[in-house]
């Protein structure tokens, strides 16, 4: 509570309730957001009394849902147990350990199977051919591809640097 009674009065004389422009503005805003097309927007607002004209209609076209209500799917959704099922099928799992795992009855598991179809068959990529892991130098693949014997680097390729070398002390 106030101590003071001046700030208990000057908080009694606050405006709580908002001004009818921001009231109508709230309202214009709202049935925005609820309509489907301008022309609903239009039929909305002169039943609710609000301002129909064409600046206040412009400024809430933005407002306007792109696709009206909410769509309302024709087929429920999958439950994971049905979900785990079409994988498992999909994986190539037998119908006995399928319903042992979902709990699902064959009838469901069959209707289930039927209903949202077989995946389409895979198709395997073309098998590329890559040299064997002991083509690992450009030395070594030559036998592989010429049919030649592997030739050795020249020593000095393979030995480090003189100025690299350090004598032991």
């Amino acid at each position: 509570m106030f101590t003071d009674w001046s700030e208990a009065l000057e908080a009694e004389s606050l405006p709580l309730d908002p001004t009818p422009p921001q009231q109508h503005a709230a309202a214009t805003r709202a049935t925005a957001r609820r309509s489907h097309d301008k022309h609903d927007l239009t039929l909305l607002l002169d039943a609710l009394a609000l301002p129909t004209d064409p600046d206040t209609i412009t400024a809430l076209l933005p407002l306007i849902p792109e696709t009206g209500d909410h769509p309302v799917t024709n087929t429920p959704a999958l439950s994971a147990f049905e979900a785990m099922a079409l994988s498992m099928h999909t994986n190539g799992d037998s119908d006995q350990k399928i319903r042992k795992a979902t709990g699902l009855s064959d009838t469901e598991l069959s209707d289930l199977i039927a209903n949202h179809g077989t995946p389409r068959e895979a198709t395997v990529p073309a098998a590329i051919d890559v040299p064997s892991s002991r083509c690992l130098s450009p030395t070594r693949c030559r036998s592989f591809w010429t049919g030649l014997p592997p030739t050795r680097p020249p020593p000095s390729a393979t030995a480090p640097p003189a100025s690299a070398r350090t004598s032991p002390s």
